[in-house]
């Protein structure tokens, strides 16, 4: 023989960012809840969305598709996770993609370092996929929250949600099977949660029939508030 056949895993040619939004994210769901809960409180329909550590840009993406009048803000830190998006989502949002800005920056401060964020009155803040739990110093949160207030219209509303719970402070493996794009294992890890600073890991980890994997491919070094 002139040679071997090298037969290439799923995991070796996996993208991580596919399996995190096919996983985790649910953008739909998020926008009509946004849409319905501001228009439920302040009796208008929310056209500026502000999505803090928006990571792919998934809920902007979303979110300008929803009406021709919307307009979507994203800021999150890691510019090689906003290009994937940027090349990913925005490029298959067509014309709407241009009502939508990414700005790489860190969202505490994003007010100071931004023109695009200062221009940018949101009627609609969010931070998801407990994000804040990133923020372990309580001034660091402190001047997160601030930030946000300062770049809100004045109806404007911040949406967060909460990691927490009576089994959030176990180690423990939670596991989900998906079929699209194609079979794979979503597992959530959680471990080490410290009782004196409220500090954890978590671990996001891919898995695939032919017994690949991609172990940790998310590491998340928290704070539970």
């Amino acid at each position: 023989p002139t040679g071997f056949l090298v037969m290439q895993t799923i995991a070796a040619t996996a993208d991580k960012q596919v399996l995190y939004q096919r996983a985790v994210q649910t953008p739909k769901k998020d926008a009509a809840f946004l849409m319905k809960t501001f228009q439920t409180i302040r009796h208008r329909r929310p056209l500026r969305l502000r999505e803090d550590f928006c990571g792919t840009a998934l809920l902007c993406t979303t979110w300008v598709q929803m009406n021709p009048l919307n307009t979507a803000l994203g800021i999150d830190l890691d510019e090689p996770t906003v290009q994937w998006g940027r090349e990913h989502n925005l490029e298959k949002a067509g014309p709407s993609a241009e009502r939508i800005a990414l700005v790489v920056a860190n969202v505490i401060d994003a007010h100071i370092k931004s023109e695009d964020v200062r221009a940018f009155d949101a009627d609609i803040t969010c931070a998801f996929n407990f994000s804040i739990n990133w923020l372990k110093e309580r001034q660091t949160l402190r001047r997160y929250f601030s930030s946000v207030l300062d770049n809100l219209g004045d109806d404007g509303l911040f949406f967060i949600d909460m990691f927490g719970g009576y089994a959030a402070t176990d180690d423990c493996l939670t596991t989900i099977e998906f079929d699209s794009p194609y079979r794979f294992t979503y597992s959530f890890e959680q471990r080490g949660f410290n009782p004196v600073t409220s500090e954890m890991m978590a671990y996001i980890n891919f898995s695939f029939p032919d017994q690949s994997s991609l172990p940790r491919a998310f590491v998340c070094d928290w704070r539970m508030w």
